[in-house]
């Protein structure tokens, strides 16, 4: 962990603190709720660290008068914001919403019923035809800390979000709608499978629950939390999970029985990749293990660095690392292909679109590469890239500070941005038309894409 990953952290607790003093045993807590863009390190050291510093960072105490000026300021503000909304309310409607054919946005009837935008637009002759308003209402209402967008084999579309204290929300193209509370907060991007979700908790658990109805199928507790990139991952009726505390199970997904636990000495904080009858595991320490998937058994294991990503296509992997290399790996063959040095901190996983592969710094640059590693096109943006980036046609989203850009994938120029009044606070979703994601306190922006 660096300098500034630290400062990072010391200002959110800073932020957090307010004007009390912070308490540093909740330390933990807190950062596990930030899912921040931090890649891979010595999680025990980083949080011993930080507590170190804590006593000496800047946390001045206020005198009655600053007290008084601060909270008359915080209430100025909210009477701006208040004559704002209310005469800005209705042009803002007007302007960001107009019509457009998105199936996932919904709005709640009198009655307490789901329907989704479309559906009101073919009955708008025979019913109440309800306002853009009511239908944001429901997105604003979302203080997701998570949102995916998943297609089934049975052609049914869902949008989940899950809030920062671990209630799922799920929405399906028909309008219906389910919440179930983990009791815990998220803490790992989600998998899923045709028939359920998979989500990793704050009380070191993994807790399946249906997509159809919502329902808890099984929850197992594990050796420690999944944490920062995640580490899961779902493939052919089975969920492998890796943990902080270094540990890989592999679990049925529809009754949650284990089939084995593997014990490493360093976390895992990045998802597996199953390829063909492998499982490909980045540990902590820098290494890349290659193990069966029906067994566990480790096959290979080759030293690479510290992984912050991998995807996989067309029988390699693609591989990002924290000290800047972008790895092209062979895992039929058990070795690396191409090896590129970029000279900055990667984060993410690689995206991978027709001939070409996407790396991202934590910094904000993007990195275009064919599948030979010669590089295209690099693009520096003005912000750091908080989340992993979208596809859409022929345009790469990306979260990037406060800002959402749009890169033409031929050459890396930015075709439009959209500079938000909000941090985001989850990857961007694409659903048809639409992009998706969360923010800090404008609650679910969906935004138009046509």
């Amino acid at each position: 962990m660096d300098g500034n990953d630290k400062k990072i952290i010391l200002e959110v607790i800073h932020n957090n603190k307010r004007f009390r003093a912070i308490d540093v045993r909740k330390l933990e807590s807190l950062i596990d709720r930030y899912n921040f863009w931090c890649k891979p390190f010595d999680y025990d050291s980083m949080l011993a660290s930080i507590k170190n510093d804590v006593s000496t960072y800047s946390f001045r105490s206020h005198n009655v008068i600053s007290l008084i000026a601060k909270y008359a300021y915080v209430g100025v503000a909210c009477a701006i914001v208040a004559i704002a909304t209310i005469f800005g309310g209705v042009y803002y409607i007007k302007s960001t919403f107009q019509d457009y054919p998105i199936s996932q946005n919904v709005v709640t009837s009198q009655n307490g019923e789901m329907y989704t935008w479309e559906s009101m637009k073919k009955n708008a002759l025979h019913q109440k035809r309800y306002s853009r308003q009511e239908m944001e209402k429901w997105a604003l209402s979302k203080n997701a800390a998570l949102v995916a967008y998943i297609k089934t084999k049975d052609s049914k579309n869902y949008i989940i979000t899950i809030g920062k204290r671990g209630i799922i929300d799920a929405m399906s193209d028909e309008g219906k709608t389910w919440s179930y509370e983990l009791g815990s907060s998220v803490t790992a991007p989600i998998a899923w499978s045709n028939e359920a979700i998979y989500c990793a908790s704050a009380d070191s658990k993994i807790t399946a629950v249906s997509l159809n109805a919502g329902k808890q199928l099984w929850s197992k507790e594990v050796e420690g939390r999944l944490l920062f990139g995640g580490g899961m991952v779902y493939s052919e009726g089975r969920i492998y999970a890796g943990t902080a505390n270094g540990y890989l199970y592999s679990f049925n997904s529809i009754s949650g029985d284990v089939y084995w636990i593997k014990k490493f000495t360093t976390g895992i904080f990045v998802p597996p990749i199953v390829v063909n009858a492998d499982i490909v595991v980045a540990t902590n320490d820098g290494n890349l293990i290659q193990m069966r998937t029906h067994s566990g058994a480790i096959v290979h294991s080759i030293a690479i660095g510290r992984v912050t990503g991998m995807t996989h296509a067309e029988r390699r992997l693609y591989i990002s690392t924290e000290n800047g290399n972008f790895i092209c790996y062979d895992y039929e063959k058990k070795r690396e292909r191409w090896r590129y040095g970029l000279h900055t901190r990667l984060a993410h996983a690689p995206l991978v679109e027709r001939d070409r592969v996407f790396a991202f710094s934590s910094s904000g640059h993007v990195f275009c590469f064919n599948r030979e590693g010669q590089m295209i096109w690099r693009t520096e943006l003005g912000g750091i890239i908080n989340f992993r980036p979208a596809f859409w046609r022929d345009g790469l989203y990306i979260l990037a500070g406060q800002a959402l850009y749009v890169l033409d994938l031929s050459d890396g120029s930015i075709k439009w941005s959209y500079v938000m009044d909000s941090i985001a606070t989850t990857s961007a979703t694409i659903a048809d038309n639409a992009i998706i994601y969360g923010t800090e306190s404008k609650g679910l922006v969906i935004l138009p894409l046509n």
